[in-house]
C-alpha cells in the first residue's frame, strides 16, 4: 500500500514550530489551550500525589493560567505589515473571459485580493506556501447532470463555461498542507513530478451536518510529461487510503498539460 500521507522530513522537522506560530497568531486564546506548552506547572503533578494533591495543582494552575496575560502583538504585527501592503487600491487586469475569476478565484466565493492577501499571510507567518490550479472536469460534469451521459469530449468550450460555470479555479495550500514532493531535471528545467496535498473533505452529508474527514491530492508527472492527479481517501476494512478519483486534466486544445499546475512560493524563493 503507498504511503500516501507520508511527510517529507523537511517538513516534519518544522511542523513544531509551525504549530508555535499558529498558536501565537491565535492569540491568548490559543496560546492558554497549549497550556504547558507555553506556561509551566511551577508545581508538577507527581505520581506520588495522592489524588486531593493533584486536583489541588491542577485548580492552583489553572487560576495562574487564567492570570497569564498573552500580548496579541504577532497577529498585529502582520496583519499591519499585510496592510502596509495592501494599502494601495489593487490594481488587477485579467483578459474578459477571466473577469469570474476577479470575484471568486477558487470556486468558494473568494476575491483574487483576499486570496493574495491570504497567501501573503502564509509567506510572512510561515514562510511558505503553494497554489494549485485546478481544471474542469468536461466529461465528469456532462455525465453528473445527466445532459450526455456518454459524453467524451473533455475539451472545455465557451458553451460549456457559459452554461455550466466551468472554469479554472486557483487554490490556496498552506505552510502544512504540502506535506510531500519531488522535483527532476527535465531538458535543462527544474519541474516537480509528485506534489502530495492535505485536504479536508466530506465523509458524510446530511443536508444539515458535514462530516469532515481528511484526504489526499495527489499531482504526478510522469516521464512522458503527462500531468495527472488523484484523489485518496480513508478506505473501509482497515485500508488506510484508497483512490477514490483519478483524472487526467487537458488544456484548450484537448491535449494533457506537461507539467504540474501548482506554484509554491515563499520568502527566500519560490521553491519547494
Amino acid at each position: 500500500m503507498p504511503a500516501i500521507d507520508h511527510i517529507r522530513e523537511e517538513l516534519k522537522c518544522k511542523l513544531n514550530d509551525y504549530k508555535t506560530v499558529e498558536d501565537f497568531l491565535g492569540g491568548p486564546t490559543a496560546v492558554r489551550q497549549g497550556r504547558e506548552r507555553y506556561l509551566p506547572m511551577p508545581e508538577p503533578v507527581l505520581d506520588t500525589d495522592t489524588e486531593a494533591v493533584k486536583k489541588k495543582k491542577e485548580a492552583r494552575y489553572n487560576a495562574y493560567l487564567t492570570r497569564a496575560v498573552f500580548y496579541d502583538a504577532v497577529a498585529a504585527t502582520l496583519g499591519g505589515l499585510i496592510g502596509q501592503v495592501f494599502s494601495k487600491e489593487t490594481a488587477i487586469s485579467v483578459p474578459t473571459q477571466m473577469d469570474p475569476l476577479v470575484t471568486d478565484i477558487d470556486h468558494a466565493g473568494t476575491p483574487l485580493e483576499m486570496q493574495a492577501k491570504k497567501a501573503l499571510w502564509y509567506c510572512l507567518g510561515f514562510g511558505r506556501g503553494g497554489l494549485f490550479t485546478d481544471y474542469p472536469n468536461v466529461v465528469a460534469q456532462k455525465q453528473e447532470d445527466g445532459t450526455d451521459p456518454a459524453a467524451v469530449d473533455t475539451v472545455v468550450t465557451v458553451k460549456d463555461m457559459q452554461e455550466r460555470n466551468l472554469r479554472p479555479k486557483i487554490i490556496l495550500y498552506s505552510h502544512s498542507q504540502i506535506i510531500n514532493w519531488r522535483v527532476a531535471n527535465v531538458g535543462g528545467r527544474i519541474l516537480a513530478t509528485l506534489v502530495v496535498l492535505k485536504e479536508e473533505g466530506v465523509a458524510e452529508d446530511d443536508g444539515f451536518e458535514e462530516v469532515k474527514e481528511t484526504q489526499y491530492r495527489v499531482l504526478r508527472l510522469s516521464k512522458e510529461l503527462v500531468y495527472s492527479q488523484e484523489v485518496w481517501k480513508p478506505g473501509n476494512d482497515g485500508q488506510a487510503f484508497v483512490l477514490a478519483e483519478a483524472s487526467q486534466p487537458i488544456d484548450a486544445n484537448g491535449k494533457p498539460f506537461q507539467e504540474i499546475p501548482f506554484s509554491p512560493f515563499g520568502w527566500e524563493s519560490n521553491t519547494f
